[in-house]
């Protein structure tokens, strides 16, 4: 064990670049899974521990897949936005591409963080592998990366799902344009929706033309499960004008006039 890196995640073991000693400069080292069969997994998701101290920016690691069993690996790049961010750090520098595992993740010693993401370019694939790919530059080293508890599973959707009412006005709720996590869905006649999505954390927004938009923060979005009552209401946006009608007889030579008005 090392000083920071010092425990596994759960039980007594865990992968990592060194276990009594610093990485190396220079070093371009890698840990490969077996094939995996994703032939019944429509939405492949990943799950995994790090503990990570090491070069900031300069040293790090990345997860690559292959599906052609090892003569080519592609960067796991994953969507790396909220809820999902699969990687810590955005530098160019160093000989990992970005976005990468890198730094140091500190705590009373190093702090073993979980990181996750779906892997859907590879649904349904009959043959994938991964491997985690370390590399370092010239100099400053450190206790490198530990990996534990890999998890791969199908993750089946939840949902948002709730009412939007229109307070005042003639819209249609039907034209209420509801989004959340990039997905877009109209409500039924009776202001009804459901919004498949996968676990995380979203905002929904309301929307119609004449209406005020409304924002529906942090909604919790658990796999399989539908999360209702999120209810939306619109309220009209109206301009009243008084007096409603104006009318004014000018000729060419006459002076500005000013008519006062209410809006």
């Amino acid at each position: 064990a090392q000083t920071q890196i010092n425990t596994a995640h759960s039980g007594v073991n865990a992968w990592m670049t060194r276990l009594s000693q610093d990485y190396d400069n220079n070093a371009n080292t890698w840990l490969m899974s077996p094939v995996f069969d994703f032939s019944d997994l429509d939405s492949p998701f990943i799950s995994i521990w790090l503990n990570i101290w090491c070069e900031a920016n300069y040293d790090g690691m990345i997860l690559e897949a292959s599906t052609n069993d090892g003569a080519t690996w592609a960067h796991v790049r994953a969507d790396d936005v909220a809820p999902f961010e699969f990687y810590n750090n955005s530098s160019t520098s160093g000989p990992i591409p970005p976005p990468k595992w890198s730094g140091r993740v500190a705590g009373v010693h190093g702090i073993w963080t979980e990181y996750s993401t779906f892997l859907l370019e590879y649904a349904n694939e009959p043959n994938v592998m991964f491997r985690f790919r370390f590399g370092t530059d010239s100099s400053v080293i450190g206790e490198g990366i530990a990996v534990d508890d890999i998890l791969i599973y199908n993750s089946v959707p939840g949902s948002i799902q709730g009412t939007i009412t229109l307070q005042g006005g003639t819209g249609n709720v039907t034209d209420v344009i509801v989004t959340a996590g990039g997905e877009t869905v109209s409500p039924a006649a009776n202001g009804t929706y459901s919004i498949p999505l996968y676990s995380g954390i979203y905002n929904v927004t309301a929307s119609l033309m004449g209406y005020q938009t409304q924002t529906v923060q942090n909604v919790v979005v658990q796999t399989g499960v539908a999360t209702t009552g999120v209810n939306i209401t619109l309220g009209n946006v109206e301009i009243a004008v008084t007096p409603d009608m104006i009318y004014a007889t000018m000729l060419p030579d006459d002076p500005p006039v000013t008519i006062p008005m209410t809006i």
